[in-house]
Formats: C-alpha cells, structure tokens, sequence
C-alpha cells in the first residue's frame, strides 16, 4: 500500500513592493517682469497658482501675477479670490516678479514622456521630459512625425522681455527647449502629442 498524497501548500507569492516615487528639488530661476513657467515635476497633490504663491513667498519672491492661456488670458492676482487655476504638467504658464530670484520646487520625479494637447491656433505647452535635447526645430518635426502630416509651423519662446519665433524651414532663432519653460505653439488642427 502506497501512502495518499498529502496535500503540500505552495508557497504564496511574495509581493513586489510598490516603487516610491523619487522626489526632486527642481531650481527655478525668474527675472523681473514675466516669466514663463512649467512644472518639470509630478505635484504631490493638486497644485494651484496661489500654492506657489506661497512657496515664493518662504523663499523671499513676491509673485505679483500668474497667467494661463486657454483660448484666452486667466490672470491670477494675488488676494483676489478669482482664477486660482490648477497647475498641470505639459503646460505653460506666465508668472511676474517685481525683482530677479530664485526658488527651488519639490515634487515626485517625471521618467517618461508626458502627453500634451495642441489645439487648432496658439497652445501654450511644456515638454517637462524627454530622451532627447529638443530644440525648436526638432520639437515641430516631432509633432508634425506624429500628426502625419505638417499641423505646426511656429513655435515662440519668451525670455527677458523678449520673443524669439521659429518658424519651420528658416535656419535662424532654432532654440533649446528647456522643461522649465513654456512655449506658445500654432497648430493648424487639434492633437495630441507623446
């Protein structure tokens, strides 16, 4: 007589921990007058323009305006209890400083590309990660690969007072995008852009 098989328990798997988000500290540097602005990191939690407002505030800047273009100009004063709008990744924002400064920002770590929608006109995106050193140029060829067709022509960079445009085929004013900043892009259709 054979002894009965036994049932033997099988191990039960072992969880794999869930990744802790890497935190950043991302420098930030402003110049009088308006500034552009992204976000070049994921926020803990929403993030509104009166948030950083305080932020600045810790650290000796005086925000005296933020603006978001949607279609249209949302102005942000400080003490006023109107557009107090969300921060979100991909997007660019205006913020004025009555004096040069500078402010370090913390959030979780952005590893991968960010989606970020064109709409038929001007869009004010951000690009806060990417593989590769995009400049103007290679930005616009990017999103005209992915529409499959050329939808952007002109991309706009604001510093210090000043607007420098490139424009498809021209060899002149082909800037480095940097994911701290805005950039006002004109689209002939609606995408959205990996």
């Amino acid at each position: 007589n054979s002894p009965e098989p036994t049932d033997t328990p099988s191990p039960s798997p072992i969880p794999s921990p869930t990744p802790t988000p890497y935190i950043v500290s991302v420098d930030y540097d402003f110049h009088p007058g308006w500034n552009t602005f992204a976000l070049e990191f994921f926020p803990v939690g929403s993030l509104k323009v009166s948030n950083l407002e305080g932020e600045f505030m810790q650290q000796g800047l005086t925000l005296e305006a933020g603006a978001v273009w949607d279609n249209g100009w949302d102005i942000y004063l400080p003490g006023y209890p109107f557009n107090d709008f969300n921060l979100e990744l991909a997007s660019g924002y205006f913020l004025r400083f009555p004096t040069q400064g500078n402010a370090s920002l913390v959030g979780e770590e952005i590893t991968e590309a960010v989606p970020f929608e064109l709409n038929h006109g001007w869009s004010f995106i951000a690009v806060p990660y990417s593989d590769i050193n995009y400049t103007a140029s290679v930005l616009l060829n990017h999103i005209n690969a992915v529409a499959g067709v050329n939808v952007v022509a002109y991309i706009a960079d604001f510093e210090n007072s000043v607007w420098n445009i490139f424009a498809v085929g021209y060899p002149f004013n082909d800037f480095a995008i940097n994911p701290k900043k805005g950039y006002f892009v004109y689209s002939e259709e609606s995408i959205t852009v990996i």
